[in-house]
């Protein structure tokens, strides 16, 4: 695989040096409780299609709120309109150029997808800690999460395993990494309209010939790419 040498390609390796000590630091899935996998994975969920600090801070206040909690939400017969109306509240960051505060987006949608979500890791599996510990490979901890968990595909699983500490060549396939690709060459000028998993895979085989090139940790060089394209 031919890439360009070129500043955009500089500045992310610059990027990875200054990450990667705190990203060995990061603890691990095997030191956390299972509360502490949950409320990675529903901030991955909320943050499909959304904005990172929008995210954040949606998920911040529901979980400071005790919605998150899955025995409340399997137990509770109306857990999924609850979580949507607290966020259609126009109570989050990042606020607008009027200083006003935002709704988050797919209230309905991700209420019901982090519902879905509990249900089928509380009530029909063994939880978060049970299956990353019963998985063989890291694809196949994805694969599982992709396929079984309401509101998960590839990228949020992706995101999750990586956050906590149970992936490394595993890549978070976003518009900041496709950008990137496009700039060092790695890929067409093409603009691609949707990530479908069969191109997704693809975008990720290509970053990790990249990483692999270069001696670098792909969870790390991703990160750095999101850092560096997003902060231009």
């Amino acid at each position: 695989m031919y890439v360009s040498s070129n500043t955009t390609l500089t500045q992310v390796v610059h990027g990875y040096s200054r990450l990667a000590d705190s990203f060995q630091q990061r603890r691990k899935w095997n030191e956390m409780l299972e509360d502490g996998l949950w409320e990675e994975l529903c901030l991955c969920i909320l943050s499909s299609n959304v904005p990172y600090e929008l995210a954040k801070s949606a998920f911040l206040h529901l979980r400071d709120t005790k919605l998150l909690r899955p025995e409340w939400i399997i137990r509770s017969s109306n857990s999924a309109r609850q979580i949507a109306h607290e966020l259609s509240r126009r109570i989050y960051l990042p606020k607008k150029k009027d200083g006003s505060y935002r709704k988050y987006r797919f209230p309905n949608t991700r209420a019901q997808n982090i519902v879905n979500a509990a249900k089928t890791l509380y009530l029909k599996s063994s939880g978060l800690f049970g299956i990353l510990k019963n998985s063989s490979s890291e694809r196949e901890a994805r694969d599982f999460l992709a396929k079984n968990i309401a509101g998960v595909g590839l990228k949020q699983a992706s995101h999750f395993l990586r956050n906590v500490g149970y992936s490394s060549s595993l890549a978070i396939i976003d518009s900041h990494v496709v950008a990137f690709l496009r700039e060092v060459e790695a890929v067409p000028q093409k603009r691609i309209k949707t990530i479908t998993p069969e191109i997704y895979m693809r975008l990720e085989r290509i970053l990790q010939d990249l990483c692999e090139s270069l001696d670098l940790n792909l969870s790390i060089f991703d990160m750095a790419i999101w850092h560096y394209m997003r902060g231009r």
